[in-house]
């Protein structure tokens, strides 16, 4: 893999020390439910009315979408703001960051990385129904990998609309199959 200085494959956490281990998920870091928790209460409580309007996009590639936690602009989320700072395209959509096509869009990366995530959790992995379907989902995680790093099991991140609708126009869902949207994750549902 190249490296041109901007960071965007390189994971935030650390990966390799074992004092991040949590419980039997080695090299995972430990859940902060609380934090994580408040966090959301924040989201919600933000701005009703996301929903019936776009003044809250500012990178211009953003949709209306199903709910207000997944009404977020990527300028809104300081980890992607720094991501997009560190190639001199700040104020910019992370739609158009260099690394972006290459680690959501490109089906060859995300058969690879399908197969990655295959490997890692054998049986538990999530089958999807299509091979679009397949592809959205690797290039979420692909895209949380690159800005995050790892967050652990059942830790999610919402993604910010402008990514949403560039993954789901690329691939989008056959007729009858809808999109999914996202998902509390089982340790935020307790």
């Amino acid at each position: 893999m190249m490296d041109n200085g901007d960071d965007f494959t390189s994971s935030s956490s650390e990966e390799g020390d074992p004092d991040l281990g949590c419980g039997p998920y080695l090299y995972e870091p430990c859940y902060e439910q609380e934090q994580n928790r408040e966090e959301d209460d924040d989201h919600e409580s933000e701005e009703p009315n996301r929903l019936l309007n776009m003044h809250w996009c500012t990178c211009t590639n953003c949709k209306i979408m199903t709910t207000t936690k997944e009404s977020k602009c990527c300028n809104e989320i300081p980890i992607i703001v720094s991501k997009m700072e560190k190639v001199g395209m700040a104020g910019q959509c992370i739609t158009t960051h260099p690394g972006f096509t290459s680690i959501c869009l490109n089906e060859w990366v995300l058969q690879i990385s399908f197969l990655s995530y295959r490997q890692q959790y054998g049986d538990r992995a999530v089958v999807p129904h299509s091979k679009e379907e397949k592809y959205r989902y690797i290039a979420y995680r692909n895209l949380v990998r690159s800005c995050w790093g790892f967050l652990g099991r059942e830790n999610r991140v919402i993604l910010p609309a402008c990514v949403v609708t560039a993954i789901r126009q690329h691939f989008p869902s056959p007729q009858d199959e809808g999109y999914t949207g996202f998902k509390l994750g089982k340790l935020e549902e307790i």
